[in-house]
């Protein structure tokens, strides 16, 4: 009874907290969609690994069809697959039969999209990865290399620093708070004699001290 009383009486002041903690999550979800959307896949798969290294080179850093070489030429006049487009990695990746895929399930491709992924990062669960696939992003539909952009990592530290431990903390904190008050009324009211939490052995034990 006591817990859930607790629990209860916290939740306005919880609630004060939320849109403190979603304003947050929002400003660092504008900046990471307008940088990571569509940035966080990759050429992969069983195709991609029997490729090349003059192909995957390719795929790193497209060309168009004017600007290539002898060799990769001969690539495109014997290729029965779509026409070539050098535009992006993706591109290149698809033209050559491999798979675009994602490096991590998180998404920065829209808002919603990035308010979940940070709500999922925000349990500390699985931020090192998508801090690193940040790191490597080069674009929208452009192969990941390796260290590109080493903010990512400093803004990702930075909000789990914020996002997952200040603003939790202020919520145990909270609950933490409205259970002291709860237990110190229950006292004030007779309702709660001293021992009610011990088991029966640390009753009899604490009674013997007593004794």
């Amino acid at each position: 009874k006591l817990v859930v009383n607790a629990l209860l009486s916290s939740v306005r002041p919880v609630a004060n907290v939320i849109p403190v903690m979603l304003l947050f999550y929002f400003i660092f979800g504008v900046v990471a969609t307008s940088s990571l959307k569509g940035a966080l896949s990759a050429c992969a798969g069983d195709r991609y690994d029997a490729l090349s290294e003059a192909q995957r080179a390719l795929i790193d850093a497209p060309l168009a069809l004017a600007a290539l070489s002898a060799t990769q030429r001969a690539w495109v006049d014997a290729s029965t697959t779509a026409p070539y487009d050098g535009d992006t990695s993706r591109a290149v990746c698809a033209w050559l039969g491999a798979e675009w895929s994602k490096v991590v399930p998180q998404s920065f491709d829209d808002s919603l999209l990035a308010l979940s992924s940070l709500f999922q990062l925000s349990t500390t669960e699985g931020w090192v990865a998508v801090a690193f696939a940040a790191t490597d992003s080069r674009g929208i539909d452009m192969q990941p290399a390796k260290g590109t952009n080493q903010f990512w990592l400093v803004f990702f530290m930075i909000f789990e620093a914020v996002g997952a431990y200040f603003f939790l903390s202020l919520i145990i904190g909270e609950l933490i708070q409205q259970f002291n008050k709860e237990a110190k009324n229950e006292i004030e009211k007779g309702a709660m004699r001293r021992g009610v939490l011990m088991t029966p052995e640390q009753q009899m034990w604490s009674q013997q001290r007593n004794d």
